[in-house]
């Protein structure tokens, strides 16, 4: 599939059939039956797009979110950037964003380093940069993104808080 789109020759309509093609030979029963087996607590939900079929396993046990609600942290703060709210280009110094513990590189650049809105996205998605993700929440807002989800369908999803905040 994605060499067809890569490449251009795709139409959405070939790769929608190679898709159709794929899903045929799955049943939503043995997509979700490995699931089934992990040990704890887990959750999953898929819906096929083209035909609307849906399956899940425990999709609606409330868990923390983990890293996953990164992504409406972002999806809210592009919605802001498409409104004008938000200018990606402007400059934030190292130095004035407060660390946390991290598995990102935010914390460990030198403080008067300067970084764009959109380097500190970046930094939180692709590295899952903790305190990248708390300067976001922090610009973005929480009550927003949480407007964000709401507006989109999570209903029973929220962000409580930001990262290593206890």
């Amino acid at each position: 599939f994605l060499y067809e789109l890569a490449a251009g020759q795709g139409a959405y309509e070939e790769i929608a059939a190679n898709y159709r093609r794929l899903m045929k030979c799955m049943e939503m029963s043995e997509i979700i039956e490995p699931f089934t087996k992990v040990q704890g607590v887990s959750g999953v939900y898929f819906e096929d797009l083209l035909t609307g079929e849906t399956a899940g396993f425990g999709e609606h046990t409330p868990m923390s979110a983990a890293s996953v609600i990164k992504l409406p942290i972002m999806m809210t703060l592009m919605e802001m950037a498409d409104k004008g709210e938000i200018d990606l280009s402007e400059k934030v110094k190292v130095g004035t964003i407060t660390k946390v513990p991290s598995c990102g590189v935010i914390a460990y650049m030198h403080p008067e380093a300067e970084v764009t809105i959109q380097d500190i996205c970046t930094a939180m998605i692709i590295v899952s940069d903790n305190t990248a993700t708390n300067w976001m929440i922090d610009k973005v807002g929480m009550d927003k993104v949480n407007d964000y989800m709401q507006r989109h369908g999570c209903l029973h999803s929220a962000l409580r808080r930001k990262m290593f905040d206890r």
